[in-house]
């Protein structure tokens, strides 16, 4: 899938990886779109956060990202998923 709106925090970024579990998926045409924060980001040590995304259909994504170097911030305007087909 593509990403938009995500950006680096600071300088220096090595290397940047994320991993998820997605809820609330009932077909996967759901899973595009923009995605805001469900609540508070929450720092889960060093290097690494956790966040609780949604989207406008309901879809939850509880992501969390581990960075080298940086740490990874979502945009205001929130966060843009689409699946590629």
């Amino acid at each position: 899938f593509k990403v938009n709106g995500l950006s680096v925090g600071e300088v220096g970024v090595t290397k940047a990886e994320a991993t998820g579990k997605v809820f609330k998926l009932k077909t996967l045409d759901d899973f595009d779109g923009i995605y805001a924060a469900a609540g508070a980001g929450a720092t889960a040590g060093k290097g690494a956060g956790v966040a609780a995304l949604v989207n406008g259909k309901g879809v939850e994504i509880h992501l969390k990202s581990e960075t080298k170097g940086a740490s990874l911030k979502v945009a205001a305007e929130g966060l843009k998923l689409k699946l590629e087909k």
